[in-house]
Parts: structure tokens; C-alpha cells; sequence
């Protein structure tokens, strides 16, 4: 067997002598020079990896810090709106029922009549059709004087307007809060 390994080294050795032993020694200079490189450049490519982990963690971390913040404009925003919302329509409907209760100061029941096509005129602008498109009682004409008092009618509009008024208000106050969340969202 140590004849075998000797006629193999023996061989190698006598392959390598001359100029191949040249070109042999810088193939195998330049296989471990690559792997030194490989390795170097492994360990940069790790730090490199590392080193981007640690920015994307403090970017993530930011860009929660900026939401909390956003976040916490919005729900002080919110809470404000509807704090202030709620007061204008309490206050409202506070106008409304004072108006409703001082209706039959400023309206007497002296007025002969409230006609049906009064009462006719008014229920077709609240459903938003024609007063013809609305039904008289039978043997009834627009002239003729419906049940209702003046009072009652005032009471009624008033009642509307109040309503109104409150839709308003809601309206008027959702646009602050959108006005106010879009400026706090920047």
C-alpha cells in the first residue's frame, strides 16, 4: 500500500515539476485566496445585514411613534367636536321647547281657520312632492277649514325648525371634525 501512495505522490510530484508546478501552485494560491475573500466579504455582507435589521427597527419604531402621535391629535379632535356638538344641540333644543311653550303668546286662536290647502302646502314641502299629489278628506276643498288651531301649526313648525336646526348643526360640526382630522393627519 505505501508502494501505491508513493508511486501516486511520486507521480503528483513529477506532474508538478517544471512549469505546471507554477501553474499548479498559483491555481491553488488563488482557490484559498478566494475563499479568504469569500469569507471577508461573508462577514461584511452579515454587519451589512445586521446594520439594516437596526435601521428598519428604528424606522418601524418612528413611524409607530408618528401614528400614536397623529392618533392622538385625532382623538383629542374628536373628543372636542362632539363635546361642542352636543352643547349647540342641547342648546337647541332648549330654544325649541321655550318656542313651542311661547307659541300661544303670539298666536292667538282668533284666526278663523287653518285651510287644508295650507296644511296640504306644508305636508308636501316636509315629504318633498307636488300638494296635489296629496289626498283631500272627501267632500273637502283646499278652502275649507281643517282641525288644526293655529297654535297647533305654529307648535309644528317650530318643531321642524328645531329639527332643522339640530341637522344643521350636525352637519356644521362634522365638517369641523373632518377639517380638523385632515390638518392633524399632516
Amino acid at each position: 500500500m505505501s508502494t501505491l501512495i508513493s508511486s501516486l505522490l511520486g507521480g503528483v510530484t513529477s506532474a508538478l515539476s517544471g512549469i505546471w508546478g507554477y501553474v499548479a501552485a498559483a491555481g491553488l494560491s488563488a482557490a484559498v485566496a478566494a475563499a479568504g475573500t469569500g469569507y471577508v466579504v461573508h462577514k461584511m455582507d452579515a454587519a451589512d445585514l445586521a446594520n439594516l435589521k437596526l435601521q428598519y427597527a428604528q424606522a418601524n419604531i418612528k413611524a409607530v411613534n408618528v401614528a400614536l402621535s397623529i392618533q392622538s391629535r385625532q382623538d383629542r379632535i374628536a373628543e372636542s367636536t362632539a363635546i361642542a356638538e352636543s352643547a349647540a344641540q342641547q342648546k337647541i333644543v332648549v330654544q325649541t321647547i321655550t318656542l313651542k311653550e311661547k307659541v300661544p303668546y303670539y298666536v292667538t286662536r282668533s284666526i278663523p281657520c287653518i285651510s287644508f290647502g295650507l296644511v296640504r302646502v306644508l305636508d308636501a314641502a316636509a315629504a318633498g312632492v307636488d300638494p296635489g299629489n296629496l289626498p283631500l278628506a272627501t267632500g273637502q276643498s283646499n278652502d275649507a277649514c281643517a282641525a288644526l288651531t293655529a297654535v297647533d301649526l305654529a307648535r309644528s313648525v317650530a318643531a321642524n325648525y328645531g329639527a332643522a336646526r339640530q341637522n344643521a348643526e350636525q352637519l356644521t360640526a362634522l365638517q369641523a371634525w373632518a377639517a380638523a382630522n385632515h390638518v392633524a393627519s399632516k
